[in-house]
C-alpha cells in the first residue's frame, strides 16, 4: 500500500491549529482565585473584610497581652473568661486536659504570690484565687483517675514534676506571707514609742488611755492576722489533699506498668537464655 503524504499547505493548516490549541489551553483561567474576585469586586465587601481583619488582629494582640494579667488588671477577665477556656477546649487528651488544669492551679497560686508581695492581695483576693486552684487540682484528680491508663510513664513524670513546681509556688506564698505578717509586727509602734509622740508630758490618766488603745489595736491585729492565716491555710490544706490525692493515682499507675513490664522483662530474658544456649549447642 503506497503511503499518502500531507501537502505543504495541509501541514502547516495542521500545525496552526495544534498551537492554537496550545495557546487556549495555556491561558490560566484563576478559578482558585474566584472568591477573592468576587469580595475585590464589591467596595462595601472589602470594608467587611477589613474591619474584620482589623478586629481579628486586634483580639489577637489583646489575648497576647492578657496572659500577663494579674487580678485587677483590665486584661484579666480576658485571661480567664477567654484564653483559659479556649486552652481547655483545645486539650483533647488525657494528657493534655491534665497539664492544662495543673498549669492553671499554679496560675492561680503565682497570682496570689504576685500581689501578696505587692501588698495588693486582700481577703476576698485570697480566698477567691486559692479557691480556684483547689477547684483546678480537683479537676486534675478526675482527669487522672478517669484516665489513668492512657498516661505512660513518661507523662506521669511530667505530671509528677508540675505537681511539685505547684506545691513550690504554694511554700513560697506560705513564706512571704509569714515574712509580711512579721514585719508588720516589727515596724508597727509600741505603746510607748506612741505616747511619747502624743504628748511630752502625759499625764497618769492619759497614759493609761494611750496603752488601752494601743492594746486593743494590737488585739485587733493579731486577731485579723489569725483569721488570714486561718483562711489562707484552710484553703491551701484543701489544694494540698487535693494534690495528695492526685500523687496516689499516679503512684498507683506508676506501680502498674511496672508490674507489666516485670513479667515482659523475665520472658525476653528467658528467650535470650535459650537462644545462646541454642548457639552454644551449634557450636559443640
Amino acid at each position: 500500500m503506497k503511503a499518502e503524504r500531507l501537502s505543504a499547505g495541509a501541514r502547516s493548516h495542521l500545525r496552526e491549529r495544534i498551537l492554537a490549541r496550545i495557546r487556549e489551553g495555556s491561558v490560566p483561567t484563576y478559578r482558585e482565585f474566584s472568591f477573592v474576585r468576587f469580595i475585590w469586586a464589591s467596595p462595601a465587601r472589602r470594608a467587611y473584610v477589613g474591619v474584620l481583619s482589623v478586629l481579628v488582629i486586634s483580639f489577637g494582640i489583646a489575648s497576647f497581652a492578657a496572659e500577663g494579667a494579674l487580678p485587677g488588671d483590665a486584661l484579666y477577665s480576658m485571661k480567664t473568661g477567654v484564653n483559659e477556656p479556649i486552652r481547655k477546649v483545645l486539650a483533647l487528651s488525657s494528657k493534655a486536659k491534665a497539664g492544662v488544669e495543673v498549669e492553671l492551679a499554679d496560675r492561680r497560686l503565682f497570682e496570689a504570690l504576685e500581689l501578696e508581695s505587692s501588698d495588693r492581695l486582700d481577703d476576698s483576693m485570697r480566698e477567691k484565687l486559692f479557691d480556684e486552684a483547689a477547684k483546678h487540682a480537683a479537676s486534675l484528680r478526675v482527669v487522672v483517675a478517669e484516665s489513668s491508663d492512657d498516661l505512660d510513664e513518661q507523662d506521669i513524670a511530667k505530671l509528677t514534676s508540675a505537681i511539685r513546681s505547684s506545691r513550690d509556688t504554694q511554700n513560697k506564698f506560705s513564706k512571704l506571707s509569714t515574712g509580711l505578717a512579721e514585719s508588720e509586727s516589727e515596724v508597727s509602734p509600741s505603746s510607748g514609742e506612741t505616747m511619747m509622740l502624743s504628748a511630752p508630758a502625759p499625764s497618769a490618766f492619759s497614759s493609761s488611755a494611750v496603752d488601752a488603745e494601743e492594746s486593743g489595736k494590737a488585739q485587733n491585729k493579731t486577731q485579723s492576722k489569725s483569721e488570714k492565716e486561718n483562711t489562707s491555710s484552710r484553703h491551701l490544706s484543701r489544694l494540698e489533699e487535693e494534690y495528695d490525692k492526685t500523687l496516689q493515682v499516679l503512684d498507683e499507675r506508676r506501680l502498674k506498668i511496672a508490674s507489666k513490664k516485670k513479667p515482659q522483662e523475665l520472658r525476653r530474658g528467658l528467650e535470650d537464655n535459650q537462644n545462646s544456649e541454642g548457639l552454644r549447642k551449634e557450636d559443640d
